[in-house]
């Protein structure tokens, strides 16, 4: 609280009880034997200056003495930083455009800056003077730690504007840091277009699940548009076995303009490719190996096999639950069906 106020000239005004609706220490400290209101105040006011006047903000900083020297003597040389602390002292003008050019990037700071042992702060923070700011960035960067472990070991302690942009900057063009970088990251999942009706757009996967005391092969059809999914029984996984499904569900859900799948051979085949020509729909496949590209369909078998489970388990009817699921509201409140 003491760093926060050093930047501020304070004024303590003495309040009712009934007036001060919302209460701070000083307000509530007990007085001292017979004093009056006013000896109390003023007996405050001398101590929080006091105490404010004795914190040395460059005792709180990573920075070493021959730095600290070295900024203010490069502080006592920038015009522009002796301008600011005359502002600081002396108040800064109410528009921006009556300060000079070179100190107006400043200006949105003004309430936030202070003056102390030739050293000019923002908050607790040195200001840097643009003849240093090159090598305490190098300074900084000299572990070749990357980018963001640079910028908060800048922030700790120093300040400029565009100071993160200019980290970023040399960090990028840094060669040691470039030849020793880790492998690059995975980029972000590209997600599917949006579609703006039901049945526009589906994800199809085949998966094996026991029912009713054996072992079933089951087609999975959900809808990006509002996630509901149809579980149909498979004879086989024969290519005519999902085109007959998939026949059933376009005849009563419509036909899809574009259906996803992955690569298995029961989807990627000569019959599939005629079906999708004839019925005229797109049929897109996920890259190899790569599950998460056909997620929407591998939500809905994880819960199309959970719901078999609890089924088995519980004696209820799996139809039934289905039922059920397909009525639940969703986060927008609108249930898949």
């Amino acid at each position: 609280m003491l760093l926060n106020l050093q930047r501020y000239n304070l004024f303590i005004k003495f309040v009712t009880g009934k007036e001060n609706v919302v209460a701070d220490a000083l307000s509530r400290a007990p007085l001292i034997g017979e004093e009056s209101k006013d000896e109390y105040q003023k007996l405050n006011v001398f101590k929080v200056s006091k105490e404010i006047e004795k914190i040395n903000l460059a005792n709180y900083l990573s920075v070493s003495d021959h730095r600290l020297n070295k900024i203010i003597l490069e502080t006592e040389k920038d015009l522009a930083f002796q301008q600011i602390i005359q502002y600081i002292q002396n108040g800064w003008p109410t528009r921006i455009d009556q300060v000079p050019d070179s100190s107006k990037i400043y200006f949105k700071y003004r309430d936030e800056l202070s003056h102390q042992d030739g050293i000019i702060f923002r908050c607790d923070r040195i200001l840097v003077p643009h003849s240093l700011r090159s090598k305490l960035i190098q300074s900084c960067h000299v572990s070749h730690n990357g980018m963001e472990a640079t910028i908060k070991l800048a922030r700790a302690n120093l300040f400029w504007p565009g100071m993160t942009a200019q980290i970023r900057d040399v960090v990028k063009e840094c060669s040691i840091c470039a030849k020793f970088a880790a492998s690059q990251a995975n980029p972000p999942m590209m997600s599917h277009r949006i579609p703006v009706h039901p049945f526009q757009m589906i994800s199809m996967d085949v998966f094996v699940a026991e029912y009713r005391g054996r072992k079933r092969n089951f087609l999975v059809t959900v809808d990006h548009y509002s996630d509901y999914f149809e579980v149909d029984i498979l004879k086989d996984l024969t290519p005519e076995s999902v085109i007959e499904i998939c026949k059933i569900n376009f005849a009563r859900h419509g036909i899809p303009q574009q259906v996803i799948s992955d690569n298995g051979t029961n989807f990627v085949n000569r019959k599939m490719s005629q079906f999708a020509n004839d019925w005229e729909f797109e049929h897109i496949t996920s890259a190899p190996y790569h599950q998460q590209a056909n997620g929407k369909s591998e939500a809905a078998v994880k819960i199309a096999k959970r719901l078999l489970l609890k089924a088995d388990e519980s004696g209820n009817d799996f139809w039934y639950a289905l039922l059920h699921w397909r009525n639940i509201p969703n986060k927008i409140e609108s249930s898949p069906v």
